[in-house]
């Protein structure tokens, strides 16, 4: 839980909430995602692939609930931050490094973490993109890492340094 203003620890914990700042920053970042893939889409307005699209992102869609439902309150849950984050990333990771997959999969996990960075947006989640789907649909709120963390660290330094600042000495 977040604590109050004017207390020392005021903006959360680092991978699960976040502030302003990080909050609009995964709409934006989202946003753009979501109509790359989507202009991406109209460029080749066929429906093979319009439907493989769509197929994929159904597929990665349940992918990572499932594996948040199967992994999460016994293995995950039991994990450091950092290694539940090299847990659930590295599937991803695997599949753009070694280019697994066609292209419409490539879009499709794209996809994915678009609509996951504004469904963040919404929830007020600050950990990673990929748990935001799984988070909502399992009420579940873990802690874990990824890239936009970096804007988050720096809004909760600047937050709890102004908190600090305001206590009483």
């Amino acid at each position: 839980m977040t604590e109050s203003v004017g207390t020392k620890n005021s903006y959360g914990k680092l991978g699960r909430d976040v502030g302003i700042v990080g909050r609009w920053m995964r709409l934006c970042v989202g946003g753009a995602l979501v109509g790359g893939v989507i202009y991406q889409a109209a460029l080749t307005p066929s429906t093979t692939a319009i439907t493989e699209l769509a197929l994929y992102f159904a597929a990665t869609l349940g992918a990572y609930p499932a594996a948040s439902l199967l992994l999460g309150r016994l293995f995950l849950a039991k994990m450091n931050t950092w290694l539940r984050t090299a847990v659930l990333l590295a599937p991803l990771a695997a599949v753009f490094a070694f280019q697994l997959g066609p292209h419409t999969f490539h879009q499709a996990i794209l996809l994915y973490i678009g609509v996951s960075l504004i469904f963040s947006f919404f929830m007020r989640y600050g950990g990673c993109e990929v748990m935001s789907i799984p988070g909502l649909l399992l009420r579940t709120r873990q802690a874990v890492y990824c890239p936009l963390n970096v804007i988050d660290a720096v809004e909760k330094a600047v937050v709890d340094r102004q908190s600090s600042e305001r206590e009483p000495r």
